[in-house]
C-alpha cells in the first residue's frame, strides 16, 4: 500500500465523510444536555457507561448512540487537513511573510464565518431563541466571534457550540511559522518533540485547569495531528504493506477505543483515530472514485463543509429543543439528526452562492 500525497478532489471528499459524521454527532448529542456523553474535551469513564445504557436499553438505538459519542473524530480529521492544505503552500513558497500569511487567511476565514453570522441572526429573529441561542446579545456575539470562548470551559457565553473549532484554527495561523521553521531546520524529529510535548501538557494540566480552560479546545491539544499533516507533505509517498496497513489500523482503533475506557489512552486516543482513518481512507478513495455521481457528490460536499459545518449548529437548536428531547424514540432523534444534515447542506449551498455571486461581483467592480 503506498500512501501518495493527496489530491484537492480526495481532500474534498474525506471532509465530505467527515462533516457528515461532524453533523450528525453534534444534531445528536445536545439531546441530553446538560449531561456529557463523550469524551470530546476531557475523560470521564460516565460517558462510555451512559453509551452502554442506552444501547443495552434499546439495540436499535446502537447507530445513533456511535454517531453520538464518537462522531466527533472527524473534527481530528479537518486539523490534519487544515494543516497538510497550510504546510502545502508553505512547501511552494521559499519566503512566506508571517503577517500577511495570517491577514489572508483570517480573511479567507472571516468571510464565511460573517455570512454564517448573518444567517445566525436571521434564523434566531424567523424562529425564536431555542437552546443557546437564548444566550444571544451583542457581548455573547463578539466573545464567540473573537474566539474569547476558547480560553473559558464555561458554556455560559458559547451560542453556536461547534464554533470552538475556528479559534483552534485561527490559533494555528499564529504558530504555523514556528511549526515550519522547525520541522525545516530540525527534519521531523521536531514534528515528534512537539506531539510528545503536546500529549505531556495534556496529560499534565488537562485535569487541572478544565475547570477554568479545556485544552482540547485550543490547538496546543491537537498538535500531533497538526504534525501528522505536515509530515505528509514533507513525505513523497510512504509505502506499507497491506498487512502492516492492517496491524496499525486495527493498533489505532484498539487504542482509541481503549481510550473511552481508560483515562492514561484517552491522551492518544484523538490522533490513534486520525491515524486510523487516515490509513481506512485509501480504500475507501478508491471505491468512491469508481461511483462518478457519488465522487461528484462528495466532492462538492467537501468544497462546502466550512458552511456545514458552521451552520449545523445554529439549525440544530429549535429543532432538538421542540422534536429531538430524551424521551423521544429513537426513529423521532433520527429523523431530527438528518434533517438537520439535509439542511445544513442545503443552507451551505446558499450561502456559497451567496459568497462566489458577492466575490464576482466584486471583482468585476474593481476590475
Amino acid at each position: 500500500m503506498v500512501v501518495n500525497k493527496l489530491s484537492l478532489r480526495d481532500t474534498s471528499i474525506l471532509k465530505a465523510i467527515s462533516i457528515i459524521f461532524i453533523v450528525l454527532h453534534n444534531a445528536l448529542h445536545p439531546i441530553y444536555r446538560p449531561t456529557k456523553v463523550c469524551n470530546e474535551f476531557d475523560f470521564s469513564i460516565s460517558r462510555i457507561q451512559f453509551f452502554w445504557d442506552n444501547v443495552s436499553n434499546n439495540i436499535l438505538a446502537l447507530p445513533n448512540c456511535i454517531l453520538m459519542a464518537f462522531g466527533y473524530v472527524g473534527v481530528a480529521y479537518f486539523f490534519f487537513f487544515s494543516a497538510y492544505g497550510l504546510a502545502y503552500k508553505f512547501n511552494k513558497s521559499e519566503n512566506v511573510p508571517y503577517w500577511e500569511f495570517v491577514k489572508t487567511r483570517l480573511v479567507k476565514l472571516y468571510i464565511p464565518i460573517a455570512l454564517s453570522t448573518l444567517f445566525l441572526l436571521v434564523f434566531v429573529l424567523l424562529f425564536g431563541q431555542y437552546g443557546t441561542h437564548a444566550r444571544l446579545s451583542p457581548y455573547h456575539l463578539l466573545l464567540q466571534l473573537a474566539t474569547f470562548v476558547n480560553f473559558t470551559s464555561s458554556y455560559d457565553a458559547v451560542i453556536v457550540g461547534p464554533w470552538w473549532f475556528l479559534g483552534a484554527i485561527i490559533q494555528l495561523y499564529f504558530v504555523l511559522h514556528i511549526l515550519m521553521w522547525g520541522t525545516k531546520k530540525y527534519g521531523n524529529y521536531f514534528l515528534l518533540v512537539i506531539s510528545i510535548a503536546s500529549i505531556f501538557i495534556l496529560m499534565t494540566f488537562n485535569n487541572l485547569l478544565s475547570e477554568y480552560i479545556f485544552l482540547k479546545k485550543n490547538i496546543i491539544g491537537w498538535l500531533p495531528e497538526v504534525s501528522l499533516g505536515i509530515y505528509f507533505v514533507r513525505s513523497r509517498k510512504i509505502e506499507i504493506t497491506n498487512v502492516q496497513a492492517t496491524v496499525l489500523a486495527a493498533v489505532c482503533l484498539l487504542l482509541y477505543l481503549l481510550g473511552n475506557v481508560y483515562e492514561f489512552f484517552w491522551y492518544f486516543s484523538s490522533f490513534a483515530i486520525l491515524l486510523f482513518c487516515v490509513i481506512v481512507s485509501h480504500p475507501v478513495l478508491l471505491f468512491v472514485h469508481k461511483f462518478c455521481r457519488l465522487d461528484d457528490f462528495l466532492n462538492y460536499t467537501g468544497k462546502i463543509s466550512v458552511y456545514m459545518f458552521l451552520v449545523n449548529g445554529i439549525i440544530r437548536e429549535p429543532i432538538i429543543e421542540l422534536y429531538s428531547r430524551p424521551s423521544s424514540t429513537v426513529l423521532t432523534h433520527s429523523i431530527c439528526a438528518l434533517t438537520i444534515l439535509v439542511l445544513s447542506f442545503f443552507v451551505a449551498v446558499l450561502l456559497m452562492f451567496i459568497q462566489e455571486k458577492t466575490a464576482a461581483a466584486l471583482n468585476s467592480g474593481t476590475s
